[in-house]
């Protein structure tokens, strides 16, 4: 479902094709779509409605290598901050409204 406050496809997406294919949560090139507000892939999608209903509330690594922007492109989903990921998911523009 699309959500209306949302623009289809954002204008920070809009410069490449290359960059409409990237998940701008984990960076990783696997099935993009229009998720919760905002372009990302199936897993982050999975991983922030489960984040939004089961009202979870993670406490951050504070690890150099699996926190940051940067933690899921470095490494593994399993292995990365939950915190940081869902931060990252909400500053992409994704809401648990847009379900």
């Amino acid at each position: 479902m699309i959500c209306p406050e949302a623009d289809f496809f954002p204008t920070h997406l809009q410069d490449t094709k290359a960059s409409a294919r990237i998940c701008r949560v984990c960076y990783n090139s696997y099935d993009i779509s229009y998720n919760f507000g905002a372009m990302c892939c199936q897993s982050c999608t999975a991983f922030f409605r489960r984040a939004v209903r089961g009202k979870s509330d993670f406490e951050c690594k504070r690890n150099p290598v699996n926190c940051g922007d940067t933690a899921l492109y470095e490494v593994t989903a399993a292995h990365a901050c939950k915190r940081c990921r869902f931060e990252r998911c909400l500053r992409e523009g994704m809401k648990a409204e847009c379900d």
